[in-house]
Parts: C-alpha cells; structure tokens; sequence
C-alpha cells in the first residue's frame, strides 16, 4: 500500500471496502473503491526482474544529465517506497545488483550506508535507452474490452469510479 500511496496510485480521498460490505454511508466527495477489484487492476513489480527494471527507470529519471552523481536517500518517503521494496536494506540489494551487472557505480557512503550515491555508466545509458524503445509511453489512456453483462458490472463500475478514468 505505501508503493501505492507513494506513487499517487492510490486515490487520495477513498471509501474502501470488500465486496460483502452493507455500508453505504460513503464520505462525501470520496471515491468508492471495492478493494479486490482495485489491486486486481494494479500492476506493481514482483519478480527480482521486474524490480531491477523498474529502479533503472526510476534512478535514471533521478538524473538531470546523464551520467551525474545521484543522491539516494532511503528515508520514509523515498526510493524504497517507491520502488517497492520491502525495506531500505532490500534497495540496497538491487542497487548492488545493477552495479554488479556494470548498469550503474554504486558510490557508498561510509557513514551512512542508507544514503548512498550512484551513477549511470554507459552501458546502463545504453540499457535504459534500449528498454525506453520497447516500452509504450506512460499514459493513463487505455482501451478496454469486454461484454456488456452481469458478470463485468463490477469491473465497470470500478473502473468509472477511480481515478484512472
């Protein structure tokens, strides 16, 4: 939920509720979210791949030219939320990762070993910009295919009432 919260995936003011709840007593100007409907339709990494794909992405749009020295503060609201990680000490893992893999120069800090620095080398350039033309752009547009039925009306009725739409 915080990788959610912190990505402003999750809806700021939200009713939340299961399928089996009799409350109708929503707050006003809330958004109405059935909770297995709504995870069901996020997509988040989950697999070490995934995860290492994503913090290239997120780390490299840290950058303002490429190739400079990037600041990683692992404080309550960064990266590893972001990232979704579990703690500060799992980040540090793929950071390890992509800098065994020659994508970036993990530069540690001695004292604090949360914060640390990195920096993109030319073959973690080359890899982001790879990758950056096989992925669709970021967009909230989408289309969506399916019958006009009993079954799907909840999914349709998640879908216009949250904030994707």
């Amino acid at each position: 939920m915080k990788g959610l919260i912190a990505n402003n995936i999750w809806p700021q003011r939200c009713f939340i509720h299961t399928k089996e709840c009799t409350n109708n007593e929503k707050p006003v100007d809330s958004v109405d979210i059935v909770l297995e409907d709504f995870l069901s339709g996020v997509k988040f990494p989950n697999s070490v791949q995934e995860k290492l794909d994503n913090l290239l992405q997120m780390l490299y749009k840290l950058q303002n030219v490429d190739g400079e020295r990037i600041l990683v503060k692992n404080t309550v609201d960064g990266l590893w939320v972001k990232g979704y990680f579990k703690t500060p000490q799992e980040l540090m893992q793929y950071i390890q990762g992509l800098d065994e893999d020659g994508l970036i120069k993990h530069l540690p800090n001695g004292n604090e070993p949360l914060n640390t620095a990195i920096k993109f080398t030319m073959k973690g350039l080359k890899e982001v910009s790879k990758r950056e033309n096989t992925l669709q752009p970021e967009t909230k547009d989408c289309f969506i295919a399916m019958a006009f039925d009993e079954r799907t009306k909840p999914f349709r009725r998640s879908y216009k009432e949250s904030n994707f739409v």
